[in-house]
Parts: C-alpha cells; sequence; structure tokens
C-alpha cells in the first residue's frame, strides 16, 4: 500500500517535468535559427543542456535563452514594421 502511494505521487511529479522538457525542446528546435543568431544564443548548446540534464535543461532554456529569443523577435517584427516601404 506505501509503495503504491509512494509510486503514484513520484508519477505526479514526473510527468508534468517530462511534459515540460519535451514542450521546451520542441520550442527550441522550431524557432528559426535567425532568430537564435540575432538573440546571440546557440541552439545547439540548449539542444544539447536538454537532451543531457533533462528538465534542468529545459529550465535553463526557459529561464535564459527563451526570453532573449522572445525580445529578439519583437524587435525583428517591430524592426520590420518601421522599416521605409518602398514604391513599387
Amino acid at each position: 500500500m506505501v509503495l503504491g502511494l509512494w509510486f503514484l505521487a513520484a508519477g505526479v511529479l514526473v510527468a508534468p517535468l517530462i511534459v515540460l522538457w519535451l514542450l521546451a525542446l520542441i520550442d527550441a528546435l522550431r524557432t528559426p535559427t535567425a532568430q537564435w543568431e540575432q538573440s546571440g544564443q546557440s541552439q545547439v548548446t540548449y539542444i544539447v543542456l536538454m537532451v543531457l540534464l533533462g528538465p534542468i535543461g529545459s529550465l535553463l532554456y526557459l529561464g535564459i535563452a527563451r526570453p532573449r529569443l522572445r525580445r529578439a523577435e519583437s524587435a525583428s517584427v517591430v524592426g520590420a514594421l518601421s522599416a521605409p516601404r518602398r514604391a513599387g
């Protein structure tokens, strides 16, 4: 009985970490290379960290790289919107 509760508690803690890991990994893989370059972050480094460190690597990605990637994305959108248009 106690062992069953232990496995249930472990599953409740582990399942969200696996989901977090997968979602962060998918997000990193789907982010365009140009956005990684513009943010000054290394896509390969964060993907390797996520594969080797699992949820810890995902937390590093979500805490460090992702905010910088989002700032680079918004800067490129603002730059594109404020760029002068050519008469065609």
